[in-house]
């Protein structure tokens, strides 16, 4: 009787101790996850502050092709119509595109990095939930094998009588 109430405490105390560890691996896991999550949205804006940098580079490269062909235009002394006018206007618009185009990606990119984050700070909040859980359930836990070390030791240590009889 005495060797069942024993073990029953000592359940208890192992019930408990085995919920606050989980508990605190949960904790350490929301921990990371959050700071998983802050490096993701640095991720995001260098890759936006970078998207933005070749942005204005492909630009001006494209500037200084357009001023190279008005230039060797003007040198031809031929003027800035017809074909020259036309080699002018595609040429605008292929640096247009190709500026765009370095925009673009640099928008996925970004946006697929702030999802991530967002996927991430989810997930941390789900440990953050699941620790609260099993700092709830390790009092239960402890309880339940207390209670069944009690049951185990003919429940009638504290009342001086077994269940049942009178």
């Amino acid at each position: 009787m005495a060797f069942a109430l024993v073990a029953g405490i000592l359940g208890a105390v192992g019930a408990f101790a085995q919920g606050s560890a989980e508990a605190a691996n949960y904790g350490a896991q929301q921990k990371a996850l959050n700071y998983q999550a802050d490096i993701e949205a640095a991720n995001a804006k260098m890759v936006g502050q970078q998207a933005s940098a070749e942005e204005e580079r492909v630009r001006r490269e494209g500037r200084q092709v357009l001023g190279g062909q008005r230039a060797a235009i003007a040198e031809s002394g031929t003027s800035f119509s017809g074909s020259n006018l036309d080699i002018i206007r595609q040429s605008t618009t292929a640096a247009e595109l190709d500026a765009l185009n370095v925009q673009y990606a640099g928008n996925v990119e970004r946006i697929g990095l702030l999802n991530q984050e967002k996927a991430t700070r989810f997930n941390a909040s789900v440990a953050g939930a699941n620790k609260k859980s099993a700092n709830k359930m390790r009092w239960v836990s402890a309880i339940g094998s207390g209670l069944s070390g009690y049951g185990g030791a003919g429940g009638k240590m504290f009342f001086g009588k077994a269940p049942g009889k009178g």
